[in-house]
């Protein structure tokens, strides 16, 4: 039964031991074994001391006869210890076996399994590659979103648009707004997944169907765009540094969405950083921020959802309401705000751009580059088609 003692029982014969495991497992208290049998140790450490048995198990990496330890009694039984080999400590018919055996064995399987699911994506990925379009076919607004993305994504050698989670600026002032540009572009066929993407990015493969899901914005794209090789380099540097006119009036849509965006953005912001919660703009939102930057500028409306926010965590300090009540206020206290300040013509200095809400790319690459107003496109309205530059500049009201 026995293959060798440990230290602490060497002064106990086979038979004292087995009579010791006997009577342990018989429930009788720690302490008097302790006692009889002379062991100067702590009551937890008694089970640790029985000499395991050798097994009839054969390790399959070291082919040598495992060995069985004891269970502790409170498993009612002493035959459910783990039967372990004591040359490379793997545990039989273990899931949770921890051995470096079966620890390459794990990671050999998880790399097949990566490899598998990677060739997989692949061939869908080609598939639906296939499908291409023509430079010609782009719109103006699509140029521009191309522009930005190629800015902060592309890399070195053009031939991959990195995850927009590892831009160092966000592509534009939200998430759903970024998201939006890269599906608008995917349903155009303009851009595609490039099958150098990060397999973690996948989820869901059905190989019966050829199709998956994946992280919008963890992986990494692809241009389908119709160019020769030769002309590749001239095409991104033609959409990355923009040679066309266009007059800020004529891009006003634009303006306004990239405007509403970085208006949703800092209000986002300051929700979270005030109350600790987070808010899903609806329609009265969108409504009342757009219905704001037909006369404010962005820099005015951060100033007034700054006032607005302060306010609505007075009115829950003082009155106590609850919090998503609160929060609720802060759209009405905004609208207020800019009403009065309007008929009143009140004044006040333009807000910044707080860090926590840096300038995005599209932002950045629209105005510095497309219309080339700069720091304007964030300090002005956008302007509408029937407002020149030099009339609205005059009547803009400073509040």
């Amino acid at each position: 039964m026995m293959q060798e003692t440990f230290s602490d029982l060497e002064h106990l014969s086979e038979k004292e031991i087995e009579e010791l495991i006997e009577r342990y497992y018989n429930q009788e208290r720690i302490k008097d074994l302790l006692k009889v049998y002379r062991l100067n140790i702590a009551s937890g450490q008694l089970i640790r001391l029985f000499p395991p048995r050798v097994s009839d198990n054969i390790c399959p990496y070291c082919n040598e006869n495992m060995v069985k330890r004891f269970a502790s009694r409170s498993y009612n039984n002493y035959d459910n210890g783990d039967v372990i080999c004591e040359a490379c400590k793997h545990i039989h018919d273990s899931f949770g076996c921890r051995c470096h055996h079966c620890r390459n064995a794990e990671r050999e399987r998880v790399i097949k399994e990566r490899e598998e699911k990677h060739q997989a994506i692949k061939v869908i990925l080609d598939k639906m590659n296939e499908r291409r379009i023509s430079s010609e076919e782009l719109t103006l607004e699509e140029k521009i979103y191309l522009g930005a993305l190629f800015r902060v994504g592309l890399s070195e050698d053009l031939s991959i648009i990195n995850p927009v989670n590892s831009f160092y600026i966000p592509l534009a002032p939200t998430d759903n707004y970024s998201t939006e540009i890269l599906e608008n572009l995917s349903s155009r066929n303009i851009i595609g997944i490039s099958p150098e993407s990060d397999v973690d990015a996948f989820d869901e493969v059905d190989f019966a169907s050829n199709s998956f899901t994946y992280t919008t914005h963890g992986i990494k794209r692809t241009l389908l765009i119709d160019v020769n090789e030769g002309d590749k380099k001239s095409f991104f540097e033609s959409l990355m540094n923009p040679t066309y006119e266009l007059l800020p009036e004529d891009a006003y849509d634009l303006w306004l969405k990239i405007a509403l965006n970085e208006c949703l953005e800092y209000f986002y912001y300051s929700v979270r950083n005030v109350f600790g919660a987070e808010y899903n703009a609806g329609n009265k939102t969108l409504s009342v921020f757009t219905e704001m930057l037909k006369n404010l500028s962005v820099s005015q409306v951060f100033c007034l959802i700054y006032r607005a926010t302060n306010t609505a965590l007075r009115f829950q300090v003082e009155r106590g309401v609850y919090r998503k009540y609160a929060v609720n206020t802060i759209i009405g206290n905004a609208q207020n705000f800019a009403e009065r300040a309007l008929n009143n013509n009140w004044s006040t200095t333009k807000y910044s751009r707080p860090r926590e809400c840096p300038q995005s790319a599209l932002s950045k690459f629209f105005f510095d580059r497309v219309i080339k107003i700069g720091d304007d496109g964030f300090n002005m309205p956008p302007m509408r088609p029937s407002s020149p530059l030099d009339e609205l500049n005059d009547q803009m009201p400073n509040f």
